[in-house]
């Protein structure tokens, strides 16, 4: 009866443990790309039925259109479009050409094919006749109030292009409007009006590995209103190392650009320093939002090893230990309290940061064979399959060394998360890898490692990573060992109740027949 109730406990407690480690982020359904990594997601109902679809980008130029209500087993894309031979750099979802249903509008390295706008059904709207130049961001908008949309795209040549619709009795046709030279390859485009004028301002920023930066402050017909030059440049240069915002609520926006030497800069609507904030190493993303609807924006910027959030005058509310640079910086109310939470991608984790700092829970990857950049690029969050919570959706890329040979494999991957309101949950990890095209998740041996260094490719002008995550690695070590030896006592208590138990059972030997 004993040795029945001690296994009955020791099953308990492993099942205990099991729940405890899985507590937080879980991952609700992967997508695997067989080879290419994802370098975009984005969120948006295309279709109209309040339900946000997935829609991802690959390094190989597939655009990837997803529900998470199919997720199953075998998770296959609602549609697929193959027609561009390069890395998906930018898209967006919106109802272009103004004729009732939403378009999706691509962007890619392929100069050849750099701009697409595809129908509902990915019905081929527009397609480049000629070659232009690789385009690494893009905005969309009626920038000029005439009721017609436009286009702008920032090329690797080093240009702005305005692109304006041309009127057609049968396809839609697109004509650049002006051209905008600057310094070095543009990385990011966005028109906002930042001054309160009646006119769209245009933002643009170049980069050139550690030598420089600079950000433009265009008109509206594409003529530089100021520049303002950033020593050594951006580590990204791409929508995590912008953020445009009011943050001071004085009716005009500020800019804040995350810089690689080693601090954060805000400047004002005439390209004048406001501050700046100092850190020990680059700063590599940065957004501005109010987390605790207070009406006052947070900052919120990372430099490894640490996540910051300050003040709008840059006095540091709180900063967070971080176990890898900080690629990506969304936030949303997770746990419906009326406050946002802070979800940061990284190198090899997703994380999720309280308002006030606490490290609420977390996912990682662990696995030996993965090689070279297996980081979150990119999040999105949305309530992908109604049901009333948010889940977080992340694109990742990595190489795993097979043999002799190196073989490129990328997923997307979508979490439930579970964080309840006040929750100060540690960090919980999973390590769980993906090797079929069938979506069949294989369970890894969870071997412990400092997080690789990754150089981010060139359309990133990312340099290489900085920091690892040593305090984690090192808990993570030690929960390791802690977890072996008590599997060990457990089966040296279980050994000693058997042998205990057979000892009881064991029969005396008979006695000798009495002699005559």
């Amino acid at each position: 009866m004993k040795t029945k109730i001690m296994y009955w406990v020791i099953i308990a407690f492993l099942v205990y443990s099991v729940s405890a480690v899985d507590e937080g982020i879980k991952t609700a359904c992967v997508y695997e790309t067989n080879g290419p990594h994802i370098k975009l997601v984005k969120a948006a109902d295309l279709n109209n039925d309040g339900i946000p679809e997935i829609f991802a980008g690959s390094s190989n130029g597939v655009v990837y259109n997803l529900k998470l209500k199919d997720c199953e087993d075998q998770w296959t894309a609602t549609w697929q479009f193959i027609g561009i031979e390069d890395e998906i750099t930018d898209l967006q979802v919106m109802d272009f050409d103004r004729d009732g249903e939403k378009d999706v509008l691509v962007t890619s390295l392929d100069r050849d094919r750099y701009l697409y706008v595809l129908g509902l059904d990915t019905t081929v709207k527009y397609k480049p006749k000629e070659a232009l130049d690789s385009i690494s961001s893009m905005d969309v908008g009626d920038f000029d109030g005439d009721g017609v949309n436009e286009i702008l795209l920032a090329g690797k040549h080093g240009k702005i292009y305005l692109l304006e619709q041309i009127e057609s009795s049968w396809n839609l046709k697109l004509g650049i409007k002006w051209t905008a030279e600057l310094d070095n390859p543009a990385y990011y485009v966005k028109a906002v009006d930042i001054d309160s004028d009646p006119e769209m301002e245009i933002i643009a920023l170049t980069n050139d590995q550690r030598k420089k930066a600079t950000l433009y402050v265009l008109n509206s017909k594409g003529k530089t209103e100021w520049s303002y030059e950033i020593d050594k440049g951006v580590y990204q240069a791409n929508d995590y190392s912008i953020s445009i915002s009011d943050i001071d609520n004085n009716g005009g926006k500020e800019i804040l650009v995350a810089a690689y030497d080693n601090k954060l800069i805000v400047l004002n609507n005439q390209g004048n320093e406001m501050w700046n904030y100092k850190t020990e190493r680059l700063v590599s993303s940065v957004r501005a939002k109010d987390l605790d609807n207070d009406g006052r924006k947070e900052i919120i910027f990372s430099s490894y090893p640490k996540l910051y959030v300050v003040d709008s005058d840059g006095v540091k509310k709180w900063d967070s230990e971080i176990d890898s640079t900080i690629l990506s910086i969304e936030t949303a109310d997770l746990n419906k309290d009326n406050i946002k939470e802070i979800i940061t991608g990284s190198v090899k984790s997703i994380q999720v940061f309280g308002s006030d700092g606490e490290n609420l829970t977390g996912w990682m990857y662990t696995i030996l064979e993965k090689q070279k950049e297996i980081n979150a690029r990119m999040i999105a969050v949305g309530d992908f399959d109604s049901d009333g919570s948010l889940e977080i959706a992340s694109g990742f890329g990595w190489q795993e060394a097979q043999l002799d040979h190196n073989y490129d494999q990328g997923e997307l991957r979508v979490f439930d998360v579970d964080i309840r309101a006040g929750s100060t949950t540690t960090t919980s990890i999973t390590t769980t890898t993906l090797k079929s095209t069938t979506s069949t998740i294989k369970i890894t041996t969870t071997t412990l490692l400092k997080p690789v260094p990754s150089t981010i490719p060139a359309t990133t002008t990312t340099q290489a990573e900085e920091g690892g995550g040593m305090d984690m690695m090192l808990l993570l070590i030690i929960g390791g060992v802690l977890l072996i030896l008590l599997v060990l006592a457990v089966v040296a208590v279980v050994v000693f109740l058997k042998l205990r138990s057979g000892k009881k059972e064991e029969k005396p030997p008979a006695e000798p027949p009495a002699s005559s």
